[in-house]
C-alpha cells in the first residue's frame, strides 16, 4: 500500500498557496497555510509549502515574524 503524499503538477502548490494567502486579510502561520492548501488541492507535504514560502521571501511574501506570513 502506498501511503506517499501525492505528487502535483508543477505550480500546483504555489497556486494554492497563492490562493490562500489573497484570501485572508490577516496574517497566517505556516501550519494554517498547510492547512488551508491541503483542503484545496488535497494532501500536501508540509515540506513543500514551507519551501514554497522560505524561497519566496520576501519578493511574494512579508515574513511577519518566525512562521507567520502575509
Amino acid at each position: 500500500m502506498n501511503t506517499a503524499p501525492p505528487r502535483y503538477a508543477p505550480g500546483r502548490v504555489r497556486d494554492a498557496i497563492l490562493r490562500v494567502m489573497s484570501l485572508s486579510s490577516t496574517p497566517l502561520c505556516a501550519k494554517e497555510i498547510e492547512g488551508r492548501v491541503s483542503q484545496v488541492i488535497g494532501p500536501t507535504p508540509t515540506s513543500s509549502v514551507r519551501s514554497y514560502l522560505r524561497l519566496n521571501t520576501p519578493e511574494v511574501f512579508v515574513q511577519e515574524a518566525r512562521g507567520l506570513y502575509q
